[in-house]
């Protein structure tokens, strides 16, 4: 008796591991953005570079479809996330200002929003994985002109501060300053709205002085995308 005891305690558990392993496959295939959480929080950050550098990555999020993922898609391309490096030497070639912005230990800061991220040059969007991408095709920030930084919504989550998570949080009148070595840049929030993630019309250059902050939304998804755009503050360095 106590060995069918036995037998079927084991058998109860071994049928429990098995629909718990299913049950596993079964949520995270239907919601990628767990796979993103985990592996982020995890600080899996260089095993994912080795995943998209083989290409398993890219099949892991094909495999989780119709989940999106918070990562832009390298097919499309019109996607304002996406640019070529022939597009990256003609920008330099124009004679366009360069950016020093790592040197300058730069961090875009925006304590209602919990953001604290340090700002990274980078020829593409992967930079992103590492924290808030300055778009190779706009100026440094408190240059004159359109300054772009795009930044992943949900690769990492609060309470890191390393993504835009909470950028939605932002309204009209908010501040946001990008702070470095040779003094704080200072922003006023003068306009947030929602627009396509083709619509490349957020990256046009202006006579302003204007910062321009993009990521994805819905949060969870990447079917659009948010965008915030400051003014500078006009008592920096006597503008």
């Amino acid at each position: 008796m106590n060995k069918n005891k036995q037998k079927a305690k084991s058998l109860i558990i071994v049928i429990t591991l098995i629909v718990t392993l299913i049950g596993f496959f079964f949520i995270y295939r239907f919601n990628s953005h767990k796979v993103n959480q985990f592996s982020a929080n995890l600080n899996f950050k260089a095993r994912i570079q080795g995943y998209i550098e083989t290409g398993t990555f890219n099949l892991l999020i094909a495999l989780s479809q119709p989940a999106q993922a918070d990562y832009f898609d390298a097919n499309e391309e019109l996607i304002i996330e996406n640019i070529s490096k022939s597009d990256i030497a003609k920008y330099r070639n124009s004679g366009a200002v360069g950016t020093n912005v790592e040197s300058l230990n730069a961090r875009v800061v925006i304590e209602k929003a919990n953001i604290d991220g340090k700002l990274l040059e980078g020829e593409d969007a992967w930079t992103m994985l590492d924290g808030p991408w300055l778009f190779p095709l706009s100026v440094a920030p408190g240059q004159r002109g359109n300054s772009v930084i795009i930044g992943h919504r949900f690769a990492e989550i609060p309470p890191s501060t390393n993504t835009f998570y909470n950028l939605d949080k932002l309204e009209i009148g908010d501040k946001i300053t990008i702070s470095q070595d040779d003094g704080d840049i200072n922003y006023t929030v003068i306009s947030t709205k929602v627009v396509e993630k083709n619509d490349r019309s957020v990256l046009a250059p202006t006579s302003d002085y204007l910062l321009t902050l993009i990521t994805c939304t819905p949060l969870w998804t990447s079917d659009q995308r948010l965008v915030v755009t400051a003014k500078i503050d006009r008592v920096f360095r006597n503008i």
